[in-house]
């Protein structure tokens, strides 16, 4: 801001700074390409729950063990978008079913389980479904079921009644890798098992996949 004189008057100029009004300018588009991303990644990750999945793009360690053990679809690697490859955590095979859900009634009595309950539930479907596997990957599964296992004994090995059981049943339908992505996503367990049971299941893929391209190789 100035004064200038104008005949017999004194003026006050105000100067705008045209770099800070670009620069906000600048921030602000910013901001807004950002928001809308993040709209566009909640809307795909949407179509990723609702829909089967046929993709063809490279393997990424997210895919090792498909369809049971492998993550949950990429998004991105649908639209042939996904960059990271190898090391994207998300599966880029195709999935011939849907994400299954629990309901907003199951979703609702999961929630008031306590974390004993939560994982003595999920390590008994988990257990049952790990005992399909070949006998092989059953043996790369006995570290992930144990550090579960020894978790619940720690906190006295709760008793969950046929009720429960019988509202959850849902649980069943889940593929392996998806009871463990549950397991992860539950506010209940404590952080350093959600820590110790990624690394492990992070192993236990790239086990399954060392094997099945051992398989193909002596085929």
């Amino acid at each position: 801001m100035s004064l200038q004189c104008r005949g017999t008057f004194l003026e006050v100029v105000e100067h705008v700074d045209l770099t800070s009004r670009s620069r906000r300018h600048s921030e602000g588009a910013e901001v807004l390409r950002d928001r809308a991303n993040g709209s566009q990644d909640r809307l795909l990750q949407k179509a990723a729950d609702s829909f089967a999945w046929y993709l063809d793009a490279p393997i990424s360690c997210g895919s090792y063990g498909h369809p049971e053990l492998c993550a949950a679809p990429c998004i991105r690697a649908f639209y042939s978008k996904c960059t990271k490859g190898l090391l994207c955590e998300f599966c880029h095979f195709g999935h011939s079913t849907s994400k299954v859900k629990l309901n907003m009634s199951e979703r609702q009595l999961f929630e008031t389980l306590e974390e004993g309950k939560v994982l003595s539930l999920v390590l008994s479907v988990l257990t049952n479904k790990c005992q399909k596997l070949p006998v092989i990957q059953q043996d790369v599964m006995r570290l992930l079921l144990a550090a579960i296992q020894s978790r619940v004994s720690r906190l006295g090995d709760p008793a969950i009644s046929r009720k429960t059981r019988s509202r959850l049943l849902t649980l069943r339908k889940f593929s392996i890798g998806r009871l463990f992505e549950l397991i992860q996503q539950s506010h209940q367990v404590d952080a350093s098992l959600k820590l110790e049971v990624r690394s492990l299941l992070t192993s236990a893929r790239a086990a399954v996949q060392r094997l099945e391209m051992h398989g193909n190789a002596c085929d």
